[in-house]
């Protein structure tokens, strides 16, 4: 309901605890708190990483250019110990504003971006994911870059899992709230247990406050 944290429920903890090992216990991810995943994975100094669909059109560009050193693939995430597989909701949104000089042909283009042919061209040309029309991500065309996008409709037929924002509509808050004090948990400022309790009681603290409207 938007409304308490759970990070202080057992299978959130497992979850925090499973990203804090791949770096500190188990070595395999030089570092969570870095902005530059796609560069090291695009360097060789990773060899896989989690992200969205919205980077399978660049790598296909660059493995075609030959920017890329070695072999690539992309692949649905796998199940986790719960029976569930996570997914994410992702979305761009472009509006017409009210004092807009040319607001008939701001909507031309508008209505250009929602259609089949640019959610294909634009991933051929590296810029994300296809948008969500079913046909789009079903189309030859657009899986002749990667079977990815095929695979994702098939995985995901009814779309991604719910994603529950803060009820009181302070979601950037919370998220700098979380992904700041997630931050020094994987740099080891603050040993994992105490640093787990902290993040879940101030983004308690976001969310206990008056909705922005």
């Amino acid at each position: 309901e938007g409304t308490k944290s759970l990070l202080d429920q057992e299978e959130s903890i497992a979850g925090l605890r499973w990203l804090y090992d791949l770096q500190h216990t188990n070595e395999v991810d030089p570092c969570q708190c870095g902005d530059q995943i796609n560069e090291n994975f695009v360097a060789g100094t990773v060899g896989i990483h989690n992200t969205t669909t919205g980077l399978i059109g660049s790598y296909a560009n660059m493995a075609k250019s030959g920017e890329l050193g070695f072999e690539w693939d992309a692949i649905v995430g796998p199940v986790g110990p719960t029976g569930l597989r996570g997914s994410q909701v992702s979305a761009g949104a472009f509006c017409i504003t009210g004092n807009s000089k040319h607001p008939n042909e701001a909507f031309q283009v508008l209505d250009f971006y929602s259609t089949k042919e640019d959610g294909i061209e634009h991933v051929f040309f590296g810029a994300g994911s296809p948008g969500g029309r079913n046909d789009v991500w079903e189309s030859d065309e657009l899986n002749s870059i990667h079977s990815i996008f095929r695979m994702h409709q098939e995985t995901y037929p009814e779309g991604p899992r719910k994603w529950h924002r803060p009820a009181n509509a302070r979601t950037s808050e919370f998220v700098d709230t979380l992904n700041n004090n997630l931050q020094a948990i994987w740099t080891d400022s603050v040993g994992f247990e105490e640093g787990v309790e902290l993040t879940h009681q101030l983004v308690q603290e976001v969310l206990d406050k008056d909705p922005l409207a």
